[in-house]
């Protein structure tokens, strides 16, 4: 097997929160670990049948958080001694959500990334999850290790485009040599940590979508400003478009889970068009229009979560590219501020430069480096405003121990939503 050596970088971050268009401009992202939430002190989060008897129950409250974990691979998760899994798992078990989305983690597959590594069989294609990969399950204990009144016995690693080689034609162009980046099968998609039954017979890993086949897509605009031509079939989504539902007992939540492609064109010259176009399916799927893909049932609950690698101000993506998606009708778009000190809106930066070293080391000052808000974890309208919102993104001169604490777990923040159902 051959791996081509492409120059990438993945971009991806997280605090305490407001909408975007709320006049609150709270100056500080609170990250104690139960400052933001309405869970019992125990971590349990179920909402208790009436005891009145009347028949009403009293609401569902769930916790929804993210994290792109930066390059997660078999080797570092297996690894004890890693110091950024370690300061993620950490992380993780002192937010105690009820759901956790991970980015950036590897789908491990056998003697990947180096010999002797366990994993799915070396066949392993995309389109589909777990089939003895462990990943999720590994991340979850090594939270449970570190929290242990935190346990998920329910975890999902799909597997998307990331790392296998396109079979068509490539037009001698390198940006088509991959389905997607990844220097090898598996390398970034999507894992679920879960205190809730996942749904597995109803679980769809969406990655061979052909971009062609998107409406209104932007191939034409891609071929009169830089002359790339899509080759027939090619894949739309650089990972896939997971849908994950939860069985909460009385409803099920349906998560909708998206890591589109990094924009900067200095990476690839497709990727500012792949990333706007990956957004404008997942805005068709919410509208129950991407063609040839079941929509969520009539009257779903859902979340959109994910890195969503696009600021709605600042970056390098098309114009609007993220905002077809954070101002969809169907969702409730609020973001939790944290302490982000650069670009037109840094409270709400997800995303710190340099972070996420397996060695610990950390940014002595973050107001020099990259940010960007490129994470969302987002409520449908069905369910409503959060309860609460929180972003770990500490201020590095006053809460200095919890600031390292985030920068070596990963260079983008973890967020969440609480809501109620």
């Amino acid at each position: 097997m051959k791996f081509s050596v492409l120059l990438a970088i993945v971009l991806l971050a997280s605090g305490c929160g407001n909408s975007r268009s709320d006049d609150d401009d709270s100056p500080d992202g609170d990250s104690d670990a139960d400052s933001d939430t309405d869970s019992d002190a125990d971590g349990d989060s179920d909402g208790d049948a009436d005891a009145d008897g009347d028949g009403d129950a009293d609401p569902i409250h769930i916790r929804i958080g993210h994290l792109n974990i930066k390059e997660a691979s078999t080797d570092k998760i297996l690894d004890d001694d890693d110091e950024q899994v370690t300061a993620a798992a950490e992380v993780l078990g002192r937010f105690a959500a009820d759901i956790v989305d991970l980015n950036e983690i590897q789908y491990d597959i056998e003697d990947l990334p180096v010999l002797g590594m366990p994993g799915a069989d070396d066949r392993t294609g995309p389109g589909g999850f777990d089939g003895g990969a462990e990943n999720a399950l590994r991340i979850a204990e090594r939270i449970h290790a570190a929290a242990p009144e935190v346990d998920y016995p329910y975890t999902l690693t799909t597997v998307g485009n990331s790392g296998y080689y396109w079979e068509g034609e490539d037009y001698g162009e390198w940006s088509w040599e991959l389905r997607g980046w990844g220097e090898w099968p598996g390398r970034f998609n999507t894992a679920v940590l879960s205190r809730y039954p996942i749904l597995t017979d109803q679980v769809r890993v969406v990655h061979d979508f052909a971009w062609e086949d998107l409406p209104e897509n932007r191939i034409q605009q891609m071929r009169d400003e830089n002359g790339m031509e899509v080759p027939e079939g090619f894949p739309l989504f650089e990972k896939a478009l997971n849908v994950v539902p939860i069985d909460l007992g009385p409803e099920v939540l349906w998560l909708v889970l998206l890591h589109p492609t990094a924009s900067p064109a200095a990476f690839d010259p497709i990727n500012p068009y792949r990333n706007y176009d990956e957004l404008r399916a997942l805005a068709l799927f919410l509208d129950g229009e991407l063609p040839g893909v079941e929509p969520l049932p009539d009257g779903a609950r859902f979340v959109v979560s994910g890195d969503l690698n696009g600021d709605p101000d600042d970056g390098d993506g098309l114009d609007g590219a993220v905002a077809q998606v954070l101002d969809h009708p169907s969702l409730v778009a609020v973001f939790p501020t944290g302490a982000g000190t650069r670009g037109q809106n840094g409270e709400y930066n997800t995303f710190l430069g340099g972070c996420g070293n397996d060695d610990g080391a950390t940014v002595e000052d973050p107001t020099v480096r990259f940010q960007m808000q490129l994470d969302y974890v987002l409520a449908s309208a069905s369910i409503g405003p959060p309860t609460e919102t929180g972003l770990f993104f500490p201020d590095f001169r006053t809460e200095r121990e919890d600031f390292d604490l985030a920068c070596r777990a990963s260079d983008h923040r973890f967020l969440y939503i609480d809501i109620d159902l």
